[in-house]
């Protein structure tokens, strides 16, 4: 399955910021910016880039295990990759963070204050990847539907070329033994068919030329 990494991010960012500002839903309503950080040092708006950049961790990871593992039904290796993912990214965020407010954190008051926000991010990529993977298993269907009727289509070409190969020939082979002037003509017409019957490989076809050969068709028929 092709990877979308790209429009992960970019719903991603967007993800954020609706997560946020629910968050936060009180305060901006009193008048506070989304925008907001307690880093005197950072401006908010790099603020929030780089927390956008740090929580990705958390979609792309399993993303990435579930693209390569799950669709090849390995699922309990995606599982303990996944997990493993999940921690690497907790102290990676922790390790980015830790020093933010000018003084070391805690990792439990770390883990407590943004355990909500990174289980929302875990579960943004588990979700993304299952409706592309939703995506992708109906267009697998309908190419294995497509193929399954081309099959057909080919299997009846198969058994109706013959049968109508040998009448004409039987038909035209009679006009040639009677010196009739339809003999020529019977042959231009059934190479005609046959090219059209054998090589024209397309579904739809323009109804004036289907009609043509429909003709062509009734008139070997007639002799």
């Amino acid at each position: 399955m092709e990877k979308k990494l790209l429009p992960l991010f970019i719903g991603f960012a967007g993800f954020y910021f609706v997560v946020h500002a629910a968050y936060k839903l009180p305060d901006i309503v009193h008048g506070a910016s989304l925008f907001s950080s307690t880093i005197q040092r950072m401006h908010p708006v790099i603020y929030s880039i780089t927390d956008i950049i740090l929580g990705f961790t958390f979609v792309i990871g399993p993303y990435l295990i579930l693209n390569r593992f799950y669709t090849n039904k390995k699922i309990f290796t995606a599982i303990i990759l996944i997990i493993a993912s999940v921690s690497i990214s907790f102290f990676v965020n922790y390790v980015a963070r830790k020093n933010d407010g000018g003084f070391p954190l805690r990792l439990r008051i770390f883990f407590t204050d943004n355990l909500f926000f990174f289980c929302v991010y875990i579960v943004y990529g588990l979700v993304f990847y299952f409706v592309r993977f939703s995506y992708y298993r109906e267009l697998q269907q309908k190419e294995l539907l497509l193929e399954n009727r081309q099959s057909e289509l080919s299997f009846l070409r198969s058994q109706v070329n013959p049968h109508f190969l040998f009448n004409s020939l039987s038909n035209i082979y009679a006009l040639v033994h009677e010196g009739s002037p339809g003999a020529l003509p019977a042959i231009a017409g059934l190479s005609d068919l046959l090219r059209y019957m054998l090589y024209e490989k397309s579904e739809k076809v323009p109804l004036q030329k289907e009609l043509e050969y429909i003709l062509r068709y009734i008139d070997l028929q007639r002799l």
